[in-house]
């Protein structure tokens, strides 16, 4: 076993393919690979057709920092890159909000109930309700949510978004829709509502100070009319009409530090909002940098605060004398001032740069960090102007306190009113001031190109499709003709033999049986019926035949054969049933006789016997009876209409037929018969399944054996050469039957192509085929 094992690895290593073996397995399944283009083919063809068309608009935009506020809190390039930068923003494109926002849009458009995304989620949820709730109402507010649920999931499923090669600043939106108008305006949807957001996040910093100032100037102004209230009241009450000059006096100063000092206040929680507005946007992962920037210290940098601190008290001191801004001593600190934070910002910026790792967060953030630290500068600046100006409000409180009860009384009335006054002017002043400055806030995206309606749909792509599945269809058939050839373990081709290191006689092309049967048909007493077997022979019914030719090319190879010795007796077995060995019998029995030789056919096969009912003979009496009586072989053989030829039948059908054709009278008979006769074929029963053919083989001249193209097993075929060997039969060689054109291109392939040179067609009406057309023509001119 261990042998045959090797002997078959060898053979399946050794059987590579050639491109004539690559001709030869498309000719012979072509009809697989034809099936396979086909089927592919009208399957890609019906799935391209029964496919929905799907349509899809593009839009640019331009995404580029424009400085200001914004570009410090979402200057991405300072973070991490201009490529990090436009990543982020294509991840924001794709985010769920903005396609909430989208959808939330469309519905509240006019487009609501006709765009098919909307549709066919309406119609999800209906056929939902209907399988869950089946004979409950309709809830109109749950279908229209969960169409929202639908409507978003398939734009984020549809919508696409990438930079644009070779740019900074560009992206491509790209969304898909089963409409034209759906895909551009679902597109230019998504193009605006993120520029729209994009504008509230630019805008969010200054939207902080100007909410804080539109709600501290609505105090104000309640504060300002009930001060006014008052001050007449008391006037009318008391019948006081106005203070007097010194006193006024007094009042105008004080209003006017106390306006100054809840000015301060006013800037001082702007820019607390503004920095606690910072803070938020840094978001969870970067909550510890505020700690940070607390620890960016130097003594320098601490002189320089506290010497901005100490001046912002000198100049509040001055103003204290009644002076204003404009006063020479005010303006030389204001001067002063402005030096000290422009070399503050310098030294904050130096200290950031050079004593920052490059893995430090902070390295990425150099202009966040500065704009928090100005802020913090600020704070600190009007910390101490409130301080200062509070002193000096309290000095002038002290001041009014001496006055008269009622002059005191008549005194805080007219300077409530004009601070409430001031400062209600003041801080309408700064909330229009921030109004414009948010609205010049315009945001970081552009739109360069607003999508339009798609003129063609991008999906199916038909004849794209249709010429991938003609190429699939040919592919994967020729693919699984190639794999069936791999696993194809039988015996097709002469070269499979000599791989086999077996002799080869011959090969025997295919025998058409029907074709077969109408020459049968035309012979002399031929009526067509039994073709199973009369159409069978060939050598006699077809004799121009090219199968007819290849019988007589075995007949010639044997003589060459018998060189090596005397020839008379010849056994034809194969290796299982059903691969031709009677048909082939008969046939190069008939060849032999027709070459003049007396030949004699015995059917060796005591278990199915066949030969009989080719020539329609009773297959009793015969091989048994003169095995088991001492008839005379001269009455017991039966000679058919053919010169030459004699047949001797099985005869009855024995128990033992082993024992019969081991006997010495098997040996006796045989060594008779060839005093009476030039060559004796012996049919006899497969090599494998019975012992019969083996126990004869080793009494004859030799062996041939038959194997059937695309039947016998390659196992099966070694097996019976191994047989034979330990016989120590003479093994002529195979003889390959049943070969088609289709399994001969090669080689070989030229035996059966030359059917013209015969002039032999397959129609027996043409009477010798084109030979007969031109003798014909001849004649008639």
């Amino acid at each position: 076993m261990n042998e045959l094992q090797k002997q078959n690895t060898l053979f399946a290593e050794e059987r590579t393919l050639s491109v004539a073996d690559y001709i030869r397995i498309v000719r012979r399944r072509w009809w697989l690979i034809l099936l396979c283009f086909l089927v592919v083919s009208a399957g890609t063809a019906l799935y391209t057709l029964s496919q929905d068309p799907v349509f899809q608009a593009a839009s640019t935009i331009m995404v580029q920092e424009d400085g200001g506020v914004q570009s410090v809190l979402f200057d991405e390039k300072a973070l991490f890159g201009k490529q990090d930068e436009i990543n982020d923003q294509v991840y924001l494109l794709k985010s769920r909000s903005i396609a909430e926002h989208v959808i939330e849009e469309v519905m509240q458009s006019e487009y609501r109930d006709s765009l098919p995304i909307i549709k066919k989620g309406i119609g999800l949820a209906l056929d939902r309700h209907y399988e869950y709730n089946e004979g409950q109402p309709v809830d109109t507010m749950r279908v229209m949510q969960q169409a929202r649920d639908y409507a978003v999931g398939k734009l984020r499923e549809d919508l696409t978004a990438d930079p644009v090669i070779d740019t900074n600043y560009f992206i491509e939106i790209r969304v898909k829709g089963a409409s034209p108008f759906e895909a551009a305006y679902l597109t230019n949807l998504v193009a605006t509502i993120y520029q729209n957001q994009d504008q509230v996040l630019s805008q969010g910093e200054i939207r902080e100070v100007v909410d804080f100032l539109e709600e501290q100037l609505s105090k104000k102004e309640v504060d300002l009319k009930d001060s006014e209230e008052q001050l007449k009241s008391f006037q009318e009450k008391e019948n006081i009409a106005d203070l007097s000059g010194d006193t006024q006096e007094l009042i105008n100063q004080l209003a006017e530090f106390e306006s100054l000092y809840n000015s301060t206040l006013t800037d001082l929680r702007a820019y607390e909002k503004r920095l606690e507005y910072l803070n938020q946007q840094l978001g969870i992962q970067k909550k510890n940098l505020q700690a940070n920037i607390a620890q960016i210290s130097s003594p320098l940098i601490l002189k320089l605060r506290d010497e901005l601190a100490e001046t912002e008290r000198k100049a509040s001191a001055v103003l204290s004398q009644g002076v204003t801004e404009e006063y020479p001593e005010v303006k030389k600190l204001r001067a002063r001032q402005d030096v000290i934070k422009e070399r503050l910002n310098t030294e904050t910026k130096k200290l950031i740069i050079g004593g920052l790792t490059p893995n430090d967060p902070m390295a990425h953030a150099q202009q966040l960090v500065s704009q928090v630290i100005e802020s913090e500068t600020e704070i600190r600046t009007l910390k101490a102007r409130s301080l200062a100006l509070k002193q000096i409000v309290d000095n002038y409180s002290k001041k009014l306190e001496k006055l008269p009860a009622k002059t005191l009384r008549l005194a805080r009335l007219a300077r409530t009113k004009s601070v409430d006054e001031k400062l209600y002017y003041m801080m309408k002043e700064k909330y229009e001031e921030s109004r414009i400055s948010m609205a010049g806030q315009i945001g970081k995206v552009r739109i360069i190109d607003r999508a339009v309606e798609p003129g063609a749909p991008i999906s199916p792509k038909k004849r794209q499709n249709l010429m991938l599945g003609m190429l699939f269809g040919l592919g994967l058939g020729f693919a699984i003709a190639i794999s069936l050839e791999y696993l194809d373990k039988t015996v097709r081709t002469v070269e499979d033999i000599e791989r086999l290191n077996m002799p080869f006689v011959g090969t025997i092309p295919h025998i058409d049986t029907d074709t077969s049967s109408r020459f049968a048909a035309l012979l002399p007493n031929g009526n067509g019926k039994e073709k199973d077997f009369s159409s069978r022979m060939i050598a006699l019914n077809r004799p121009k035949s090219p199968i007819s030719e290849a019988y007589r090319i075995i007949r010639t190879n044997l003589q060459y054969s018998q060189i090596d010795g005397t020839l008379k007796t010849i056994l034809i077995t194969s290796p299982g049933p059903g691969e031709g060995k009677s048909t082939t019998t008969i046939n190069l029995g008939v060849t032999l006789a027709n070459m003049g030789l007396k030949t004699l056919i015995i059917d060796a096969d005591l278990r199915r016997p066949v030969v009989h009912n080719f020539f329609k003979f009773d297959k009793k009496p015969g091989l048994t009876n003169l095995l088991a009586t001492d008839a005379d072989f001269n009455d017991i053989i039966k000679k058919p209409d053919i010169d030459n030829l004699h047949i001797l039948t099985s005869g009855v059908m024995p128990p033992n037929p082993s024992e019969l054709l081991g006997s010495t009278r098997m040996r006796q008979l045989l060594d008779k018969m060839k005093q009476h006769f030039d060559i004796i074929l012996l049919d006899s029963p497969p090599i494998i399944a019975v012992t019969d053919a083996l126990i004869v083989a080793s009494e004859v001249d030799g062996v041939l054996l038959i194997n059937k193209s695309g039947k016998s097993q390659i196992e099966g075929a070694k097996r019976a050469n191994q047989l034979l060997s330990q016989a120590r039969a003479r093994f002529l060689g195979v003889i390959l039957n049943d070969v088609r054109a289709e399994n001969m291109y090669g080689s070989y392939y030229y035996y059966y192509s030359n059917q013209y040179y015969y002039g032999e067609s397959t129609n027996p009406d043409s009477k010798n085929g084109k030979y007969h057309k031109r003798k014909k023509k001849r004649k008639t001119s």
